[in-house]
């Protein structure tokens, strides 16, 4: 199965990840990869997709949320606990994951000015236990409790994704240095954000699939509420042709919000189950700054 059977666009960055998944399959060798690129480009969706195409165990975790002694957040431990239990419990198993290492960015040592942020070197240096690789980690089985359990991250393709404002076009790990991620975790596979680009008519397709959960929560409610492709191609005319810095989640907001305020109008008009409404492109709330621009 390929990996953009479950990807809208970004074939440049899918044929790279390509690569390096059927790699990792047949040669091993720690995979280590950053994803740079802008919020809501499907950073996450393309390592997801990457794992089902291998046929390997992923998981997703947030590492702007992790701890190290004297912070609060979620542990190395308790990731590798959920990742295990997600393998039902197949060290093996597990040994052959797809980990993505979410907002990466948010854990750089030096801010946009240069100053060092001490609790994020801790965070960032808990992290290269599992990017090293070298020596099975050691985790309970619960997180925080049961039997001990010890697994190789030498066979884990790991993925570090962020936002990483102010890479270059081709960022070098040298960049990645100079922007603050530390030591093992610099050793990475780049992909260019350039290769991020997204044409309107890819938009168009991945804001049909974000609004469909919205749209048959409406239907919960009785009501039937249509998203007709004109306002969807409104949208992603909008996000594709905005001279400022607008992410393809931006887009998606704008259009949760439209079918929320349209399942409110019905409420509160009081209609009857089976009624429905239409979306047009003046339902979407989209900020006057960019409509002036257009």
């Amino acid at each position: 199965m390929r990996a953009d059977s479950f990807v809208i666009g970004q074939d440049a960055v899918v044929d790279r990840l390509a690569v390096i998944g059927a790699r990792q399959v047949h040669c091993g060798g720690r995979q280590r990869i950053i994803l740079a690129g802008p919020s809501g480009v499907g950073k996450t969706t393309i390592g997801s997709a990457l794992a089902r195409a291998l046929g390997c165990p992923f998981l997703a975790w947030d590492v702007s949320t992790s701890s190290e002694a004297g912070w609060n957040g979620v542990d190395i431990n308790s990731a590798l606990s959920e990742l295990y239990q997600e393998c039902e419990r197949d060290v093996e198993r597990m040994a052959t994951s797809v980990l993505y290492l979410d907002e990466l960015c948010k854990l750089a040592v030096r801010d946009a000015t240069g100053t060092a942020s001490e609790h994020r070197r801790g965070q960032m240096k808990s992290l290269l236990v599992l990017a090293g690789g070298g020596v099975p980690v050691r985790f309970p089985e619960h997180g925080d409790r049961g039997a001990s359990v010890a697994v190789s991250t030498d066979d884990m393709l790991i993925i570090g994704g962020g936002a990483f404002e102010g890479l270059p076009p081709d960022p070098t790990p040298g960049d990645l240095v100079a922007y603050g991620v530390l030591s093992r975790v610099r050793r990475a596979v780049l992909a260019d954000p350039d290769t991020y680009a997204l044409e309107p008519a890819h938009l168009v397709q991945i804001y049909r699939r974000a609004v469909e959960e919205a749209v048959l929560a409406a239907r919960d409610f009785g009501f039937r509420i249509e998203v007709p492709d004109a306002v969807l191609q409104y949208v992603a005319r909008t996000v594709a042709d905005a001279s400022e810095h607008v992410t393809p989640r931006a887009g998606m907001g704008w259009l949760h919000a439209a079918v929320d305020a349209a399942l409110l109008r019905l409420l509160d008009l009081g209609a009857r189950a089976g009624a429905s409404y239409r979306l047009q492109p003046d339902d979407v709330a989209i900020p006057g700054r960019l409509l002036h621009r257009r």
